[in-house]
C-alpha cells in the first residue's frame, strides 16, 4: 500500500502534493515470529534495505520514500 503526504498552502486554494511516500507491509510474519528482536531487526533491516535498492531503480527523480513500516502479524 502506498501513502503519500499531502501539504496544503493555506494562501491559495490549490494543493501541493509531498514527493514523499511510505509503504506498509501487513502480516509479513515478523511482528509474531518466535526468534529473538536482534534477529527481527536484522530481517526488518535487511527487507528495507532490498526494498530501497528496488525502489531507487524506478521511482521519478522528484519521489522519496520516506519510511517502511511493518504492520499486522
Amino acid at each position: 500500500m502506498l501513502n503519500s503526504w499531502n501539504r496544503w498552502d493555506g494562501s491559495s486554494n490549490a494543493g501541493h502534493k509531498s514527493s514523499l511516500f511510505s509503504l506498509r507491509l501487513y502480516n509479513t510474519g515478523l511482528n509474531e515470529a518466535l526468534i529473538p528482536e536482534k534477529a527481527k531487526q536484522k530481517l526488518r533491516q535487511n527487507i528495507m534495505n532490498n526494498i530501497h535498492s528496488i525502489i531507487d531503480n524506478f521511482t521519478p527523480a522528484n519521489t522519496q520514500l520516506f519510511n517502511i513500516y511493518f504492520e499486522g502479524k
